[in-house]
């Protein structure tokens, strides 16, 4: 509790919006019993109407399951990294199947999702905006490849994502995504 304090002191608030537990460094025993304990302690925060929502980030999908199988109040938010080289995971281990789709459980508990760092290149070493798929589809609907990617991970999670930027124009650029058409089936390709 005591960073929770500091952090509301150092906002000069008395709540805030999203309160989130940040990602799990491993399953070993004692890891899990802290991962309840604090899980437990950010429902208290909810409770007292301190944190108005509460969440995670960076969980795979047993870390959530787990979560989710004691969590009185569930997370309302989940936020991982997201890739359309890798849909799906949280980028560890073998490609998920739907069983062990992070995403996927998290739609069907409620949870919404915020992907970060959709554009980025980490942890591969082609950054998506490079890929030459992408940029000839984002060439055919007319879009730049940052656009068509932010696109298509709002319609693939449906919940929010966050890109980063410090280029003026591209943040603008990042805000322009449903003011043009996307034909049936280009953000399957």
């Amino acid at each position: 509790l005591a960073s929770f304090e500091a952090s509301l002191k150092d906002l000069a608030t008395d709540y805030v919006d999203v309160y989130m537990l940040h990602g799990p460094v491993n399953d070993m025993p004692a890891t899990k019993a802290l991962r309840q304990e604090a899980w437990r302690t950010l429902e208290e925060l909810y409770e007292s109407g301190r944190a108005k929502s509460l969440g995670v980030s960076n969980y795979n999908a047993p870390q959530l399951r787990e979560l989710l199988s004691y969590a009185r109040i569930p997370p309302h938010v989940i936020q991982n990294k997201v890739s359309v080289f890798r849909h799906g995971s949280q980028l560890s281990g073998p490609a998920p199947t739907h069983e062990d789709d992070v995403l996927a459980i998290a739609k069907k508990a409620g949870v919404e999702v915020i992907g970060y760092s959709p554009l980025s290149a980490w942890p591969f070493s082609l950054a998506p905006v490079a890929d030459a798929h992408v940029a000839a589809v984002a060439r055919e609907v007319g879009v730049t490849p940052a656009q068509l990617l932010l696109r298509w991970s709002l319609e693939r999670y449906g919940g929010a994502v966050i890109p980063r930027s410090k280029d003026p124009q591209r943040i603008a650029e990042n805000t322009r995504l449903f003011d043009w058409p996307i034909g049936k089936g280009v953000l399957s390709r």
